[in-house]
Parts: structure tokens; C-alpha cells; sequence
């Protein structure tokens, strides 16, 4: 396991802040919300993981059939399968 030392640390963490300070969030569209809500209805999922789903049902139109959805979080890629996602 490779560890940091403490000055590595907070050479880390400042420039995680320095980059932060450049962010614009971006907020998902009302119908990616709303199918989110709807996915945390159905999956026991984090408000996050719904968010990524639905953007991803939203990118192939909601047809996932034949498309590749990858995470190694093991409750989103099996809601992602149920979605007919095809898990690579």
C-alpha cells in the first residue's frame, strides 16, 4: 500500500483546493432529477450513484440495452443491470 507523508499530504490538499476554487457545479435537468428520485424509489442506491444512472439512461435515451455501463460499486452496477444496462 503506497502511503504519503504528511508534507505530501498537504501539498495534496492544497492543490485540491486550489482546483476547487475553478469548479463550475453543474445541476442536473429537471427530468434527470426527477428519474433519480424514481431510481432511489426502486434501489437502495446514494443520492449520488441515482444521479449517475439516471444521467446515463438519459445519454442513451433510455434504451441501455447493448450498452456498457462500468463501476465497481457493487449496488450500482447491479441497479444498472436491472436498468438493461450491460455491465462490463
Amino acid at each position: 500500500m503506497g502511503e504519503i507523508g504528511p508534507d505530501e499530504f498537504l501539498a495534496g490538499k492544497h492543490l485540491a483546493q486550489t482546483i476547487a476554487t475553478t469548479w463550475v457545479p453543474i445541476r442536473p435537468s429537471p427530468k434527470i432529477a426527477a428519474q433519480a428520485c424514481s431510481l432511489l424509489e426502486l434501489h437502495p442506491l446514494s443520492a449520488a450513484d441515482a444521479l449517475q444512472l439516471a444521467a446515463a439512461l438519459a445519454w442513451c435515451e433510455d434504451k441501455p440495452k447493448g450498452r456498457v455501463f462500468l463501476s465497481f460499486d457493487k449496488r450500482l452496477r447491479e441497479a444498472a443491470g436491472l436498468a438493461g444496462f450491460t455491465l462490463g
